[in-house]
Order: structure tokens, then C-alpha cells, then sequence
């Protein structure tokens, strides 16, 4: 599941870099002049896709879902894709969050609570926003749906003194709402990124509401994206 929920995630994202990259085709196309040229090429993020890799953090429950879930380490991965307008930015990425876990509601499926226990969330985003630039510092404000599976761990014993634990998965909704900056070093970025996530859904009959702050960085992968465009433009034209 967590292998299947990775790749439709990239899947979405090369896609959304393919057309992004055509419109900007189109665009220099239309006009050959130096002037027309410049404009699209007079910032680092112009016309760029970057990976957004190396990520860590924390995920931070906000409000009465603390009592259930508690902080632990995260992470994500993601693509920055710049839009043929320079001000605007497509921003699809994953979070891979973990909480401590005390369960407070039983269930039907186990006759046990759990205390000290681990839950994992798995949350795509597919965001869009604004940047701006500042000679080498970038900042960006981004927002778009979510959708994600939530793992909450189960146990139960089984003939013969066995402890069985398991996951129980939810598919949820969402939204979320992200700010952050970037730096250009040589040949890659150093980013932060601080994010609001809010699920239409509840943990333990509680409001899910997470707080994420992420440090990573970021590549170029244009040319890789470039690529792929050409590969789509020959397959239409076939």
C-alpha cells in the first residue's frame, strides 16, 4: 500500500511537470526575441522542476487530538515546479509522518487498548501558490487538497497466549496549507517548511489537525522533466 500511494504520487507529479513545461514551450515559442527570452530566464526558478528531497522534521498534533497522538520524527518528498508565470508555483508532495499512539475508544476488531504504541500517516498534497524572490532567498506560500491513509495499530490475543498487533487504515481527506523559504547554494537549494494540515476526519472521535516543519533540500531536475515532455510530445504525434 505504502509502495502503491509512493508511485501514483509521482505519477501525478511528472505529469503535472510535463504540462507545465509544454505551456512553457508554447510561450517562447510564440516570440523568439531576446527580450521575451530574458523574461523567462532572469530568475533561478524560472522554468525549473526540483525535487524536494532529504527532508526531516516533525509532524505536531494540534489541539484535543494530543491526547491520542504525541510528536515524533518526519519526513517528505516533493516536486517544485514553477509555472510559465514566475510568481506561481505547482507544489506536489508526501508526507511520511509518525505519532506515538494511546488509544482511548476500543473497537470491534480488538478487545485491547493501546498505550505506547506507534501511528503512521501517509499524506499526499497536491498544492499550488506564490513566490517571490529576493536575489538568492525564495519564499512561497502554497495551498491545495490532501488525501492520505492513516494506520492506527490494533491488538488482540490470540489461542495460545499470542499477541497479535496489527494496523488499522483510513483513507482520509484534507487540506493543507504551506510557507517556507529556499537559498541557493551551488548546484542545489537548502529549504525550510512550515505547514498546516487539517483532516475531514477525526482520530479517537478527535479533530486531526497537524503542525509540520520540514529542512531539505533541493535539485534540478530539468533536464529530466525536458525529457520526459519530448517523450509525450513524440507519443502524440505518432
Amino acid at each position: 500500500m505504502n509502495k502503491s500511494l509512493f508511485l501514483v504520487a509521482i505519477g501525478i507529479s511528472l505529469w503535472m511537470s510535463g504540462l507545465a513545461q509544454q505551456q512553457r514551450f508554447r510561450l517562447l515559442a510564440k516570440d523568439s526575441t531576446q527580450t521575451k527570452v530574458r523574461k523567462y530566464t532572469d530568475t533561478i526558478h524560472n522554468s525549473k522542476v526540483y525535487i524536494v528531497s532529504g527532508s526531516l522534521g516533525y509532524g505536531i498534533p494540534i489541539g484535543s487530538v494530543r491526547d491520542v497522538l504525541t510528536a515524533r520524527l518526519a519526513s517528505s518528498w516533493g516536486m517544485d515546479i514553477s509555472l510559465p508565470n514566475r510568481h506561481y508555483v505547482l507544489y506536489p508532495s508526501i508526507d511520511y509522518w509518525t505519532f506515538g499512539y494511546n488509544q482511548k475508544n476500543k473497537n470491534d476488531e480488538s478487545a485491547y487498548l493501546i498505550e505506547n504504541g506507534r501511528a503512521n500517516y501517509y499524506n499526499v498534497n497536491l498544492s499550488i501558490g506564490t513566490r517571490r524572490q529576493f536575489q538568492k532567498l525564495n519564499t512561497y506560500i502554497t495551498i491545495g487538497p490532501s488525501v492520505g491513509i492513516f494506520f492506527e495499530p490494533r491488538a488482540d490475543i490470540l489461542p495460545g497466549n499470542i499477541l497479535r498487533n496489527d494496523y488499522d487504515g483510513r483513507l482520509m481527506g484534507g487540506a493543507k496549507l504551506n510557507a517556507g523559504a529556499d537559498y541557493k547554494l551551488k548546484g542545489f537549494f537548502i529549504y525550510t517548511d512550515f505547514g498546516l494540515m487539517h483532516a475531514f476526519a477525526k482520530i479517537q472521535d478527535k479533530p486531526l489537525t497537524i503542525f509540520s516543519f520540514y529542512i531539505g533540500l533541493k535539485t534540478d531536475i530539468t533536464q529530466m522533466a525536458d525529457q520526459v515532455v519530448t517523450v509525450f510530445e513524440k507519443k502524440n504525434k505518432k
